[in-house]
């Protein structure tokens, strides 16, 4: 055959090739799709987007934009003494040795004529605990979307709503959520003395954000990791926080601030009958599980009530597996746990208990959330797997239908969360506008005949705040004179006072 006829030959077969070639690479990327885990991909996508559009709605709407009431106890921490014995003295019963640091950061190198720091790691503490309780109950078997939702729920809890608003929370919050992060690791498959050095370390982690919402937390991971591991490596896990929460409440000296007074002493309670602690207890407890269904007391009873009934058929048709048991068990009794020393502690805070159980309805609410938190890692798990459906079809229906209701209920709370973030907002503005005029007075200086009272506390708005401690702030470069403005006579008077 002529050379050229034998080239065209071959260049039609190489043609006729490639374009027989063409479908079976169609067919081959058809066929990486199809094998492709779309699932994965989709789960992972709600594993990023919801907790990101949580903190983006959080810190987009942040209504604290300047430090409030106790705030300004943990700023004269990190302005005075040595921070070996600061960061480790507790504050009403609370041991906030991440608090300590925060605010030192925000006081020593960032200054106090601006706030973004603490209510950035606030967000990032909400963002946390939303994660641990999600992991967890993905782990305790409900589906991605659904633990996603219910840790939306609880995290970002509108009766509540005081935890997500109020910057010193970001404590309570981390603590909670270090707590889950440990029971995540205690209920995975690999039940080792590494893995129960972890869940050691990060129960004692717990302990340093915050001492109050880490010994509830405590007690349910003694019953998860006792129930699920051997108790030789379960002493592994447990001894070392079980010790340190020991030293804490054995060696602590709190500080208890209260009617403008500052006093080192042992009892951090608030005195109150046995009936009012009872009564103020249980309107937490109610209120927390109510907020689980969008609704309040009411709702909260119902609930409870059906809630045990479901666990119970349950348990008695042996539908709950080991890890739902232990967490139906463990969560149970740490919400009462919290509920209780809530209760013992701080029942008598207000005049009577009637002020204190309205007062949980009102903008001060954050001793509902953990309780709610609790109460949900108990029922919830168990409550799904007592009517887990067998059949796919109905499951993927009952887990929109369950789905739906979270966001509804998500929703319903949100009425709750205005009045907080309207009190924390005007507060922030308040205390803002006082300690500017506090500022240009005392750079100023006193009239001829006066002097800087500095034991005073000047500003109305927070009174934990002393003219003393302005005066260490505008040393170290905290706040400046730039920071100042005209103050008001009133201001002026209780800042200087006649020699």
């Amino acid at each position: 055959m002529p050379q050229g006829l034998d080239t065209a030959a071959e260049a039609s077969t190489a043609a006729s090739g490639d374009r027989s070639a063409r479908p079976r690479r169609s067919g081959d990327r058809r066929a990486v799709l199809r094998r492709f885990d779309w699932a994965l991909v989709g789960r992972i996508g709600l594993w990023v987007t919801i907790p990101v559009a949580g903190a983006t709605w959080v810190g987009t709407t942040i209504s604290q934009r300047y430090p409030v009431y106790d705030d300004w106890v943990i700023i004269d921490r990190a302005t005075s003494g040595s921070w070996l014995r600061e960061m480790f003295i507790g504050f009403n019963g609370h041991l906030w040795s991440l608090a300590y640091w925060a605010y030192h950061l925000q006081v020593n190198v960032l200054g106090l004529e601006s706030n973004w720091f603490l209510p950035l790691l606030l967000v990032a503490s909400l963002v946390a605990l939303q994660l641990g309780v999600a992991a967890v109950l993905s782990r305790l078997g409900l589906p991605t979307v659904v633990a996603l939702l219910a840790a939306t729920v609880v995290t970002y809890f509108g009766p509540g709503s005081e935890t997500m608003v109020f910057q010193l929370s970001l404590g309570g919050n981390f603590a909670l959520a270090l707590t889950f992060a440990a029971a995540y690791v205690a209920l995975g498959k690999r039940h080792d003395r590494r893995t129960a050095i972890v869940v050691a370390a990060i129960a004692v982690a717990a302990l340093f954000c915050d001492s109050a919402l880490a010994v509830a937390g405590f007690l349910f991971l003694i019953v998860m990791v006792t129930y699920l591991w051997p108790f030789r490596l379960a002493l592994v896990a447990l001894v070392p926080p079980a010790v340190a929460h020991a030293a804490w409440y054995a060696l602590d000296h709190s500080e208890v601030l209260i009617r403008g007074t500052c006093q080192n002493c042992r009892s951090v309670t608030f005195g109150a009958s046995f009936g009012g602690r009872v009564d103020f207890g249980w309107a937490i407890f109610v209120r927390s599980a109510g907020g689980l269904v969008g609704g309040s007391v009411t709702a909260g009873e119902i609930f409870l009530g059906v809630a045990v009934a479901v666990a119970c058929i349950g348990l008695a048709m042996r539908r709950l597996s080991r890890p739902v048991v232990a967490s139906l068990v463990g969560g149970t009794l740490a919400a009462v746990a919290a509920v209780a020393l809530i209760s013992y502690t701080r029942a008598g805070f207000w005049r009577s208990i009637h002020v204190a159980i309205a007062n949980l309805d009102g903008p001060g609410n954050r001793y509902l959330q953990p309780a709610a938190v609790f109460l949900m890692i108990a029922f919830i798990p168990a409550m799904a797997a007592a009517i887990r459906p067998s059949r796919r079809m109905v499951s993927w229906v009952v887990t929109a239908i369950a789905s739906a209701g979270l966001i509804v209920v998500f929703a319903v709370n949100l009425s709750s969360l205005r009045p907080t973030r309207v009190l924390y907002e005007g507060l922030s503005y308040s205390v803002k506008s006082d300690v500017r005029q506090a500022v240009a007075v005392i750079t100023a200086g006193c009239a001829p005949g006066e002097h800087l009272a500095r034991k005073a506390r000047p500003i109305n708005a927070s009174f934990q705040i002393t003219v003393g401690l302005l005066e260490r702030l505008i040393d170290r470069g905290a706040l400046t004179a730039k920071f100042g403005r005209p103050a008001q006579p009133a201001l002026r008077t209780r800042i200087c006072r006649p020699t």
